[in-house]
């Protein structure tokens, strides 16, 4: 996951190489892994007997248990960056934040799995414990703040991140209490010399969707590879990085300039978009972003149909072998389908014009916000949402957009920041007339005009289901005379939020 499309390595984590030679080179040993990867993916596709509940959170912790996959700490990073010698985490550990720290300030580099498990910061071990997991997860204090997955490129073959670049741009990133994966940290890595590590290894390839789509866990994507002004001054130094050496059998400082590198773009790469709609499907989508990106600006990624998705792996992502294509594509569909199905409350924020006709397109598959109503079993009220923020809601958006205000039968519906057309505030209207589901509505900041803010009033004058409306930050003057007035003669009977509204209710009274 994450890794780099390479010649000899495919897309997965670096292939093993061959003992009796140097490198990694397209052998049998090869084809065994080909093999191992193959079989992981295939049983991702079929029934298993393990499945892990993408919601909760004592699943996510059986996951990280069953497949030995540990965090790696923030302070661990630092040190290892300060030192030199890159260190990475994979799926059978959890990294803790300062470990990684501590990596930064040291210059070191991410360790192979196999290293790590040796690392302390102070008196903890840099890798969380399976103990401190399962307290975690039933409640009990400890120590685990955030559970972050990273998704990256792999810039080299025999290592992800040989001039540290990406753990430079996590130390800067991570909280104080993070736990993260970091795939070459995290799960064990070639050459695995114990049947437990093999073991471990498919477990976790079984599952790495959980990772980044459980609601319990963020993913954060580093997306810019180390600049090339930088990769060169390594090389014309001849620094060295340390890694397991395939011809020797042990690990030692390798040369930058002799390792097999890979200059393609994250964006191009199959499992690195594979990982990015992963993370698109948990229910906010600002649990996923850029490492560049605040919290605040990150730009949206939106759900994608897996017809949609199809397409997008057909036109543009490239593989080193073609047949993962169509493997990406079923795992995609079936992470989807289960979020989809189960998902009651869907917030995306900061989406582009083209991100939000993607995610509006999607939204036909989520039957549970399309048909709130009673559940039998527990006779308790669904409660369905869906919010749009900050997303820009020109052109094609508010075609789609359109759709949605007609067809869904939400209860909640916000459009924070979405610059919507006088079309769509029409259409919302209309829907207010008959409506008999929608309790919360938000038009915050979506530049509404006068014309379609007299519009909303009068349909509150039919609408008796409504319990409030924020039409806050939107310039209608007159709206909010008639809506304060509609009020006052208890004509209509939803709560308002906007200022002008606000301040002529308290001059009335």
């Amino acid at each position: 996951p994450g890794t780099a499309e390479l010649p000899c390595a495919g897309a997965l984590p670096p292939a093993p190489g061959d003992p009796e030679g140097s490198g990694y080179p397209q052998s049998r040993f090869h084809a065994m892994y080909r093999s191992i990867v193959q079989d992981g993916l295939h049983a991702l596709q079929a029934p298993s007997s393990e499945h892990y509940d993408l919601g909760d959170k004592s699943r996510l912790a059986d996951f990280l248990i069953d497949a030995d996959i540990r965090l790696v700490t923030l302070t661990a990073l630092g040190w290892l960056y300060g030192v030199g010698v890159l260190f990475c985490l994979s799926l059978c550990l959890q990294v803790r934040a300062e470990f990684l720290k501590k990596l930064h300030r040291s210059g070191l580099r991410f360790p192979r799995r196999q290293e790590a498990e040796a690392a302390y910061v102070g008196s903890r071990t840099a890798l969380v414990t399976h103990e401190e997991l399962r307290d975690w997860a039933e409640g009990r204090p400890t120590e685990i703040g955030r559970i972050v997955s990273l998704s990256h490129c792999w810039e080299a073959r025999e290592h992800a991140d040989p001039y540290g670049y990406q753990l430079e741009k996590l130390a800067g990133a991570l909280e104080d209490g993070d736990c993260v994966f970091i795939d070459y940290i995290s799960l064990y890595q070639f050459k695995r010399l114990r049947r437990s590590e093999e073991s471990s290894f498919r477990k976790a390839m079984c599952n790495m969707h959980v990772l980044y789509s459980h609601e319990h866990t963020r993913t954060l994507r580093i997306e810019r590879l180390t600049p090339e002004d930088r990769v060169k001054d390594a090389k014309l130094k001849s620094k060295s990085i340390e890694i397991y050496h395939a011809s020797s059998g042990f690990v030692r400082h390798v040369l930058l300039r002799d390792l097999v590198e890979n200059r393609t773009p994250y964006c191009k790469r199959g499992w690195c978009y594979a990982e990015m709609q992963w993370s698109s499907t948990r229910s906010a989508s600002h649990l996923s972003r850029e490492v560049d990106s605040s919290e605040d600006d990150a730009a949206g990624v939106a759900p994608m149909s897996p017809e949609t998705f199809r397409t997008t792996v057909a036109d543009s992502l490239k593989f080193t072998h073609r047949s993962d294509a169509e493997e990406v594509i079923k795992l995609q569909e079936r992470v989807f389908k289960e979020k989809a199905s189960s998902c009651e409350t869907l917030s995306l924020s900061h989406l582009s014009a083209a991100a939000l006709g993607v995610g509006l397109e999607a939204l036909s598959e989520y039957p549970m916000l399309e048909s709130p109503g009673m559940h039998s079993d527990t006779f308790r009220q669904q409660f369905c949402s869906l919010s749009f923020n900050n997303s820009d809601g020109a052109g094609q958006g508010n075609e789609a957009l359109q759709i949605v205000v007609l067809q869904k039968k939400l209860t909640e519906l916000q459009l924070d920041q979405v610059v919507i057309t006088d079309d769509v505030v029409s259409q919302v209207a209309e829907v207010l007339h008959e409506n008999q589901t929608l309790k919360r509505l938000s038009l915050r900041g979506c530049h509404l005009k006068d014309q379609g803010g007299l519009l909303l009033v009068e349909a509150l004058r039919t609408n008796r289901m409504l319990e409030k409306l924020d039409v806050t930050e939107n310039h209608i003057p007159k709206s909010a005379l008639a809506m304060a007035s509609a009020i006052a003669a208890k004509q209509v009977t939803c709560a308002v939020s906007h200022e002008l509204v606000e301040f002529l209710q308290r001059a009335a009274q």
